[in-house]
């Protein structure tokens, strides 16, 4: 398990350089402009970056660009799969804790979401107690900074085991839950926080909350 927890650390790690590598590129490339004087040159630049952005349909959910860029491709994965996403965030451009963490618990816990959501809607669609009717399916997320850093992962789930905040994963399950789960609360734990899990009439729910001297 920790084989897969430290190869996906890395993944994130390497991820965070890429777009760091892109940004400082793209930066330079803008002050060379500057510095040269070619302001109209700059103004094209910079409306090229919005346009290109734009395009991706990129959004600023928490103003932190590595959390911002999981939030986009997962939001975009929902999208694509017809599943309502809701993403409500506060602020945060100062966050001062290792954000690869942070990128392993929202990666893994939006991929289960939308994985949820797909087999909830396979059984509407099969009529298996449901007469073939699809209902609500969707995902919301919150981040928030009080008392911590608070991320809250809600989404439309078929029935699990949740004994005590912990996942109860059956061999039918396994598939679903995995590794990604133990990923999740791994990470939360490297940042000395606390996590768990709840399932409630058809609701599944992931608390996260750690601490942070940035919280409101």
């Amino acid at each position: 398990m920790q084989t897969g927890y430290y190869r996906e650390l890395e993944q994130s790690y390497e991820e965070m350089r890429q777009a760091k590598r892109s940004m400082v590129t793209r930066l330079e490339e803008l002050e060379k402009l500057i510095s040269e004087g070619n302001i109209e040159g700059a103004k094209g630049y910079i409306r090229e970056m919005g346009a290109e952005l734009t395009k991706k349909k990129v959004r600023s959910f928490t103003g932190n660009p590595f959390l911002d860029a999981v939030l986009n491709e997962k939001f975009l994965k929902a999208q694509e799969a017809g599943i309502y996403c809701e993403i409500l965030s506060d602020s945060f451009r100062d966050l001062t804790m290792n954000p690869a963490f942070l990128c392993i618990v929202l990666s893994n816990g939006l991929d289960n979401a939308i994985e949820a959501c797909e087999r909830l809607e396979q059984s509407y669609v099969s009529g298996e107690g449901n007469e073939g009717k699809i209902k609500d399916v969707y995902i919301k997320v919150k981040l928030y900074r009080k008392n911590g850093l608070t991320i809250i992962i809600t989404n439309s789930c078929l029935p699990v085991m949740v004994n005590e905040g912990k996942l109860s994963t059956s061999k039918n399950d396994k598939s679903f839950h995995g590794y990604g789960t133990v990923n999740m609360k791994m990470a939360v734990k490297e940042l000395h926080g606390i996590s768990m899990f709840r399932y409630e009439k058809g609701r599944f729910t992931f608390v996260a909350n750690i601490p942070w001297k940035g919280d409101m």
